[in-house]
Parts: C-alpha cells; sequence; structure tokens
C-alpha cells in the first residue's frame, strides 16, 4: 500500500495529475490543457487562476487542497522528493489470507513456519543430502545413480544394517526414479515439464507430401499457472515487483517519465477496464508477457530447431 499524499496538494481539474505547487500546476494546464488554461473575467480577460476571488468563484473547476480523486493515490519517490508518482488506488494488492479474504488494514498474513527437522517431501536430512549430491552438484545419470545405491545396499548389508533406506515408509531402497519423483514434490523448485505430441492431421497434396506433415512433433511445457505463482512466490523478487500502475514524474519539471512495464499507459489504461466491476477491487493487475524466437541445436543432437515460448510478468522490474 501507499501513503496519502501530505505534500502534493495541486491536482489537475482536467487530469490525474496532482503538483506540490501552484507553478507546477499551471506549467502542467498550459502545457497540455491550454484550451482550459485560465478562466475569463466578465470583460473578456483571462485571470490568473490563483487570484483570490476567482479561484473561490472556480472552486468546483480548480478543486485545491482537495481529498485526491477515488482511485488515485500521490506520494513521493525515492531520495530527496525527486520524483513523485501517481498509483492506481483500486487495484492496490491488499493483504489477504489463503482463502483470498482481504485482511484488516495494517495485518501482515500468517506464514506458516516449518520445523528444523522437517525436510519433506524427504525422510530426512540424510534423503536429502543424496539427492543433493546427485541431482544438482554431480548431475550424475540414472544408470550411474542406481549402481552407487547398489554398492551402499552392500555396505549396509555387509555391517548387518537391518533398515537399509526409509523412503515415504518403506524400507527398499530407491533407484533413481524415486529419487526423481521426490524431487519433483518439492514445494519450492521449478515446475516440472510434461509433454505432448502433435502432428499434421489435414490434407495432403496429391503430387508428394512433404516430410513435415508425416512427421510428429514433441512439444514440451511448463504449466504457465504454477510457473507465475512461483514468480509470485519467490522472496527473492519482493522488492522487484510492482504490484499496482502508476505514473511517475519528476518533482522540478512535472514532466512524465517511464521506466518498467507498470509505469506504462497501456498497464493504467487496463486497469481503468478493470477496475468498473467492483468484485476486483484490491487485487492485483499481473499482465502475462511471452516471447519466442527459434533456437538451433547442433551440438550432440544433429540439425533441430526448437521453437522456445518465454514467459514473464509485467509486474517484474527491467533490471531482474
Amino acid at each position: 500500500m501507499h501513503s496519502q499524499p501530505t505534500s502534493l496538494t495541486y491536482p489537475c481539474p482536467k487530469c490525474r495529475r496532482w503538483f506540490k505547487n501552484k507553478s507546477g500546476l499551471i506549467q502542467h494546464i498550459n502545457a497540455k490543457h491550454p484550451a482550459s488554461a485560465r478562466p475569463l473575467s466578465p470583460t473578456g480577460e483571462q485571470q490568473d487562476i490563483f487570484d483570490g476571488e476567482t479561484e473561490a468563484q472556480n472552486a468546483d473547476w480548480f478543486p485545491r487542497n482537495s481529498s485526491p480523486v477515488p482511485d488515485i493515490e500521490t506520494e513521493f519517490f525515492g531520495a530527496g522528493d525527486k520524483l513523485y508518482r501517481n498509483y492506481h488506488k483500486l487495484l492496490n494488492s491488499r493483504p489477504c489470507d489463503a482463502q483470498g479474504a482481504f485482511l484488516p488494514k495494517g495485518a501482515s498474513p500468517s506464514l506458516q513456519e516449518k520445523a528444523a527437522d522437517d525436510w519433506s517431501p524427504f525422510g530426512n536430512r540424510l534423503e536429502f543430502e543424496l539427492a543433493d549430491f546427485f541431482y544438482t552438484r554431480c548431475q550424475m545419470p540414472g544408470a550411474q545413480i542406481d549402481t552407487l545405491l547398489d554398492i551402499w545396499v552392500a555396505s549396509l548389508i555387509k555391517a548387518g544394517s537391518q533398515v537399509l533406506f526409509s523412503h515415504h515408509g518403506s524400507t527398499r531402497v530407491p533407484d533413481h526414479k524415486d529419487i526423481y519423483h521426490t524431487i519433483d514434490h518439492i514445494e519450492l523448485r521449478d515446475v516440472k515439464w510434461d509433454n505432448f505430441t502433435v502432428r499434421y492431421t489435414g490434407d495432403c497434396p496429391a503430387d508428394g507430401t512433404p516430410p513435415w506433415m508425416d512427421n510428429k512433433y514433441k512439444v514440451y511445457f511448463h504449466n504457465r499457472r504454477k510457473v507465475v505463482q512461483n514468480i509470485l512466490g519467490n522472496p527473492d523478487l519482493l522488492t522487484e515487483m510492482d504490484n499496482c500502475p502508476y505514473r511517475e514524474f519528476s518533482s522540478a519539471t512535472n514532466e512524465h517519465q517511464w521506466c518498467d512495464f507498470m509505469s506504462g499507459n497501456w498497464a493504467w489504461n487496463q486497469v481503468d477496464i478493470i477496475v468498473q466491476d467492483p468484485a476486483t477491487h484490491g487485487s492485483v493487475f499481473m499482465p502475462v508477457i511471452l516471447g519466442s524466437d527459434k533456437t538451433t541445436v547442433s551440438v550432440a543432437t544433429g540439425q533441430n530447431d526448437f521453437y522456445p515460448l518465454y514467459l514473464s510478468v509485467g509486474n517484474v522490474h527491467n533490471n531482474v
């Protein structure tokens, strides 16, 4: 959440901009709204909108020191108050519980703390260390994992061990498939790969069928929903994400500037549409960005072309 504006008390009556002083507002109105920059006096002459009597007469046109408009929050940003931002107020990432119910203001979501000896989905630390050694540090092929496990079993039998290895309630020694299966069930992990096969099923030309029409193609993929959930749940990105759209301006010149995706006009305009449904208020706008590019892989595979489809979310900062 963002604090209510304290120093930015000069709203533009024609758009959703706030300014820290009247000179900044005048410059903005002259540049962006010249047709209504200054109201006319009864004699047809333009008057300063800050002249006492004129300002009072035009209070509806120029609501200085009024409360912020309902769907905008404004605050200074960064060191030295050199920048200020207008934030979208209605889609503002309100904290909620695991069931999606909004928490009271100032409350934090409860976190489930794991016990110090909880190595799930592994049975104990020994199993975790073994899987980490095989899969991460050595990247050992499955056949070699099985060979090493067989040697380990033989050494345990020679030492007179009764329980060889505890694995999900069983005392059998797992093979590499069991280890891979356990790794796939780690909650804090990359999303596991899945795949399906496709092929052309349309009509074939009478004068010869191109090879690609007969070939089968395997598509490997991650569950896109789980990928986005992993991005959201990554603690390393806690300070590298924007939870709501914003518009950023220079405090000195009131110049609009852009940086990350959520500072753009597209994100702001999309939220303007979304918040027309009151049920969305308090949630997070999370645009999914996809990109694809052909990649040729020739090392150890021959001449194969891959077409990876990359996914990220617009909330992540450009520097990540």
